[in-house]
C-alpha cells in the first residue's frame, strides 16, 4: 500500500493522501527526536533487565504497545521463581494496567504528573551517573509539592537506588501517550543507566513518524467543510465516528461532492457516502506488513472472499489502471526484494522474510532543554471540574471497530470484569468525596462536551484520574453495537464526544454530575 502511494501522487498530484489511526500516539517519535535529532524507534530486551521502571506505560498490553507479545514473553522469563534471582518492577500510572497488576511496587499519580515524576528521577540520577559534556546537564528537581510526599519521595528513591544498582541491567519506558519531554527524558536515562545497546535498541523512523494523525485529519476536514475536495475516496476507518471532538469529520463530508468509501460495515462512515465499497475482510486478503522491528510478513487469506469484497490494494489499483489481483500485487512488490519465485514462495510458507528487520543502531544523545511545567502538573489535589480524563483503548473493542462483535461485548474487562459497557473508572477516594457507588449516571463535562456513562469504583485508580474506555457509543456498528432506527441501541457512552486532537489522550478539566443509580452493571462477578 506504501508503494500504491507513492504512484497514487505521481499519477494524481494535486490529491492528498491523509493517514488517520485513532490510536496513533507520536509523543515517541517526537521525544526521540528531541533526545537524537530524529525520530527511532525503541526496542527492549526485557529478558536481560533486572529493575523496569514504568512510567504510565504498559509494554506488555496489545491494547497499547508495539511488539506486545515479546516484551510479555522477555518479561517473563525473569519472574520465575525458579529460575533465581527475579526482576524487580516499578510501575507509576494513573490506572491499574496488565504491568502495573504484576509490578512489584507500584504508585499510582495522574498520567498529567509523570512529566514531573521523569524529571525527579533524571535529576536523581544525573547527579550520580557520568554524564558526558555534549549531554548536557540533568534537569533540576522539579518544585512540586506531590513529590515531597513520604510515599512518592520514598517510591522515586527507591527506584532511582535500584537503577543506579543496575547499570546496563535496566530498562526505563514511558506510555506512548505521554508527551515527547517525557519520552526524550527515558531515553536520556536509558543512555546514561548504560542500557543502549544492552537492553534498550534503537532502529531509525521514517521522517513523517511525528507527523499527528489527528492534525492531518483537521487540515482535511476544514478543506472539506470549505468545498475544496471535489472527490474523497475512504479505505477503512471510521472518521464519522471516531474523529477528534473539535473535528466534525461527519458534517464535512456532505460538503463533498463526490465520496467512495471502502468498508467493512454500512457504518457511520458509509452512512454519509455516495458510494458504499465492501471491503474483503483481511482473513480473505493477500497483504503484506511490516512489523515494528522492520520484519517483513506476507499475509495469506484463509478463505476466498464470501461477498465478494476487495482489498484497499485492490481498490487503488484499479483505480490507477493496474494489475487489480492482490496476489500479483504483492508478488510484485516483494520479489523486488527477494529476487525470485521460490524465495517469494519461502516466504510465505515460513510467514516471515529473514533477515528483513531494520538495522539497530546506537544513536548519539543531544542535551535536553529544561523542562517546562504547569502549575497543574506540580498540584498533588485537585477538585471536581478539574479532574483529568484519561482516554484508553478498550482492551475488548479497540477504538470501536470490533464494537459488533458480540463474543467480545460479552467478554469481561481485565479488572472490573464489566461486560456490555464502558464506565468511568474513579478512585475509592475520589468515589467517597463526590458521594458515588457503582453503577451511578455520571453526566462528564469537558470543555462544553459531554457524554452519559456509568459509574465504577476502581481501587488502584489514582485520585482525581477518570479511566474512560474509547469505542463505545456506536449508532451505526450494527445489530450487535448499536443500529440507529432499530431497538439495538448504542453500546455504552462515546468518549470521542469528549477527546480533543489537541489532547487526545488525557486532558484536565473534567466535571462529573451524577444522576444516581442507573442500570445494574453486568460484572462476571460482584465488585466490593
Amino acid at each position: 500500500l506504501a508503494a500504491l502511494r507513492e504512484r497514487w501522487l505521481l499519477a494524481f498530484p494535486l490529491s492528498k493522501w491523509v493517514n488517520y489511526e485513532p490510536l496513533a500516539a507520536n509523543g515517541r517519535a517526537l521525544g526521540t527526536a528531541l533526545a537524537f535529532g530524529k525520530p527511532h524507534r525503541v526496542h527492549y530486551a526485557f529478558d536481560q533487565a533486572r529493575v523496569i521502571v514504568s512510567l504510565d506505560g504498559d509494554p506488555v498490553s496489545f491494547a497499547a504497545f508495539p511488539a506486545a507479545l515479546s516484551n510479555a514473553r522477555a518479561l517473563s522469563k525473569g519472574r520465575t521463581p525458579d529460575h533465581g534471582e527475579m526482576n524487580r518492577v516499578y510501575v507509576i500510572e494513573s490506572a491499574f494496567s496488565l504491568l502495573g497488576s504484576i509490578a512489584d511496587h507500584r504508585l499510582a499519580l495522574r498520567s498529567e504528573q509523570i512529566k514531573a515524576v521523569a524529571a525527579s528521577l533524571d535529576a536523581e540520577i544525573s547527579a550520580k551517573a557520568n554524564a558526558l559534556p555534549e549531554q548536557g546537564p540533568g534537569q533540576g528537581k522539579p518544585a512540586a509539592e506531590f513529590l515531597n510526599e513520604p510515599r512518592v519521595a520514598k517510591f522515586l528513591g527507591a527506584a532511582a537506588k535500584d537503577l543506579l544498582a543496575n547499570i546496563g541491567k535496566s530498562v526505563v519506558v514511558a506510555g506512548l501517550h505521554q508527551p515527547a519531554e517525557v519520552h526524550a527524558l527515558v531515553e536520556r536515562l536509558n543512555v546514561l543507566l548504560g542500557n543502549a545497546g544492552r537492553t534498550v535498541f534503537y532502529t531509525e523512523d521514517s521522517p513523517d513518524a511525528a507527523a499527528s494523525d489527528g492534525e492531518t485529519l483537521k487540515a482535511l476536514t476544514g478543506e472539506m467543510a470549505a468545498g475544496r475536495v471535489d472527490t474523497l475516496l475512504i479505505l477503512g476507518g471510521n472518521p464519522a465516528y471516531d474523529s477528534p471532538s473539535d473535528v466534525a469529520f461527519g458534517a464535512a463530508l456532505e460538503k463533498v461532492a463526490f465520496t467512495v468509501r471502502l468498508g467493512l460495515y454500512l457504518d457511520e462512515t458509509s452512512q454519509g457516502a455516495t458510494w458504499h465499497v465492501p471491503a474483503a475482510h483481511y482473513l480473505e486478503s493477500w497483504g503484506d506488513v511490516r512489523a515494528y522491528d522492520g520484519t517483513i510478513s506476507i499475509v495469506q487469506p484463509l478463505i476466498a472472499p464470501i461477498f465478494g469484497g476487495r482489498s484497499s490494494i485492490e481498490l487503488v489499483a484499479r483505480l490507477l489502471g493496474e494489475e487489480t489481483k492482490a496476489l500479483e500485487l504483492v508478488k510484485a512488490q516483494q520479489l523486488g526484494l527477494l529476487g525470485d519465485e521460490r524465495r517469494f514462495r519461502k516466504a510465505v510458507h515460513d510467514g516471515i522474510l529473514e533477515g528483513s528487520a531494520f538495522e539497530r543502531v546506537i544513536p548519539k544523545l543531544s542535551a535536553l532543554a529544561p523542562l517546562k511545567l504547569s502549575p497543574r502538573e506540580l498540584t498533588s489535589a485537585v477538585q471536581n471540574g478539574q479532574f483529568e480524563v484519561r482516554f484508553v483503548a478498550c482492551p475488548k473493542v479497540h477504538d470501536g471497530r470490533f464494537a459488533n462483535n458480540a463474543w467480545l461485548q460479552e467478554l469481561p474487562e481485565s479488572f472490573s470484569k464489566l461486560a456490555w459497557d464502558n464506565a468511568a473508572f474513579v478512585s475509592v477516594d475520589t468515589g467517597k468525596a463526590l458521594g458515588l457507588t457503582d453503577g451511578d449516571v455520571l453526566t462528564l463535562t469537558l470543555d462544553g462536551k459531554t457524554t452519559k456513562v456509568p459509574c465504577i469504583i476502581a481501587p488502584g485508580q489514582a485520585d482525581g484520574s477518570i479511566k474512560l474506555a474509547l469505542g463505545y457509543g456506536r449508532t451505526h456498528a450494527g445489530h450487535v453495537g448499536g443500529l440507529q432506527g432499530t431497538d439495538v441501541e448504542p453500546v455504552g457512552g462515546s468518549a470521542y464526544l469528549l477527546r480533543s486532537s489537541q489532547a487526545p489522550f488525557f486532558e484536565a478539566g473534567l466535571r462529573i454530575e451524577s444522576s444516581g443509580p442507573g442500570k445494574r452493571l453486568a460484572n462476571t462477578q460482584d465488585l466490593y
